[in-house]
């Protein structure tokens, strides 16, 4: 199925295919504003307003990170490592254009990736009661909730991007 591009009621014909690149800034900025942190910029600003208002500015809460250039890095590695503090989430997403294969190396990295994956509940029942040796007894519920993706632009069209980033 083509996508059409509309412009009031005409029709352009098809629609260019969504490259990697732009897939990935719609991601980021999705992210984004589904609380995976912010940008640089944003945090500076946030922490120069909270001493401003004389109060402690907000730690960390996000991170979306893509490495700026590839060359050195691990071959295979995901394109985008997200983290978010408040759930205890960790994504690794791969990202393909329409017609882009995964090389290889790259299945191998997400295979190696997925021994870690680990879906999770939220228990709310915390705190838990200390184990023997003192600490807070760690439950399944308790473990982050680490997630792999390889994601196109028709699960960005399809909602599925964004319903993996809730």
């Amino acid at each position: 199925m083509t996508r059409l591009e509309h412009v009031g009621q005409l029709t352009l014909g098809p629609a260019r295919p969504m490259t990697e690149a732009e897939l990935q800034r719609r991601v980021i900025t999705l992210a984004r504003s589904l609380g995976w942190g912010v940008t640089q910029a944003a945090a500076e600003k946030q922490a120069a307003e909270a001493i401003a208002y004389g109060v402690e500015p907000p730690e960390l809460d996000g991170l979306v990170f893509h490495p700026r250039y590839s060359l050195g890095s691990e071959p295979g590695w995901p394109d985008l490592t997200l983290i978010r503090r408040r759930d205890r989430r960790l994504i690794f997403a791969e990202l393909k254009g329409d017609k882009g294969r995964l090389k290889p190396r790259q299945e191998a990295v997400l295979d190696l990736l997925r021994c870690l994956e680990v879906g999770r509940s939220i228990c709310g029942e915390g705190p838990h009661p200390k184990g023997s040796e003192g600490s807070e007894e760690r439950r399944y519920c308790c473990w982050p909730w680490i997630q792999i993706f390889v994601w196109r632009p028709a699960d960005l069209e399809a909602g599925r991007i964004e319903e993996g980033l809730r």
